[in-house]
């Protein structure tokens, strides 16, 4: 594989088996992420975990003998349903991580209510500071839903809460869970000109966008993705230029170089790349091989 290539995805899967469509038990899902080789061990970063299974999470690691290295985590809280259950919801997710010492929890997600006139997100916001969650954890990525107020609520959590990154969810087991273009596309956007760390999560298992006969819908590609966010990044695109690179499905709109990436009218080197992790948080996939044979397939994984 091509350096820049390699470096784009490098670290670009937090490994969710435990959440669908794969959902597997706990005991199989951290066994997987432990066992994985050499071929795709470099794209995976972090082992995501609900907060109220660390502690069994803790315990298959001591029982299973391997405490060599705590493995790092991405936490997903428990989802806020109203602000004022905020506070208690945030004090438990710590203590239950303060209870784990073959765990490195790392990030921290979760997902906040969106209320009428934003009092619910603005109540969860000030319990969030005032826990302590933002000072506990390297990233904190707050997810949102898809909905037209996207822009206030983005530049709202932005203007309240210095350093905290979005989440934008790109799929799920049913159809109605995967986003248009117009809306992923739009996420990107403000996340790149508010300069907010983001990340995606669920529906991205193959490298671009396809038709998924049997759910009858468009699935986005982590390719996609991941370019339209670093040239978003780096060379101040507007929506309608994200929205054509989200739209991709042609593999030969891509050309792999040594040392840039090329797609419609732009080129990503290598120093892009590099911003681009600056503020990228990857995404949550509970397979690690599918990413890698639609690489394959496609012709990227010896580009």
């Amino acid at each position: 594989m091509r350096p820049v290539l390699r470096a784009l995805l490098e670290g670009v899967i937090d490994y969710a088996g435990l959440f669908p469509p794969a959902k597997l038990p706990l005991e199989e899902a951290l066994a997987a992420f432990q066992s994985l080789g050499d071929e795709s061990r470099w794209m995976v970063d972090r082992f995501v975990c609900p907060s109220n299974k660390l502690a069994d999470a803790n315990l298959w690691l001591r029982e299973s003998g391997d405490r060599n290295k705590p493995i790092p985590v991405t936490v997903v809280g428990t989802a806020i349903e109203h602000g004022h259950g905020a506070a208690e919801s945030f004090r438990r997710d710590l203590s239950r991580i303060d209870t784990v010492d073959l765990l490195e929890p790392v990030a921290y997600e979760v997902k906040l209510p969106l209320g009428h006139d934003l009092h619910d997100l603005r109540s969860s916001l000030r319990a969030l500071v005032k826990s302590g969650m933002v000072d506990a954890f390297e990233h904190i990525y707050l997810e949102i839903p898809w909905t037209k107020e996207l822009e206030e609520v983005m530049h709202e959590i932005a203007s309240d809460v210095e350093g905290v990154g979005f989440k934008g969810r790109t799929g799920g087991t049913e159809a109605a869970a995967f986003p248009s273009v117009e809306s992923v596309a739009e996420f990107i956007y403000h996340a790149a000109s508010l300069e907010c760390p983001f990340k995606f999560t669920a529906g991205l298992h193959e490298p671009l966008r396809y038709e998924d006969t049997d759910l009858g819908v468009m699935r986005h590609g982590f390719m996609n993705v991941a370019l339209a966010s670093a040239l978003a990044l780096t060379q101040d695109l507007n929506r309608r230029e994200i929205e054509e690179l989200l739209s991709l499905t042609d593999p030969a709109a891509i050309t792999i170089l040594d040392d840039a990436i090329e797609v419609t009218d732009f080129s990503l080197s290598g120093e892009d790349v590099d911003t681009f992790w600056q503020w990228f948080g990857g995404f949550g996939s509970c397979s690690v091989q599918e990413p890698v044979d639609g690489l394959k397939r496609l012709g990227y994984w010896n580009a």
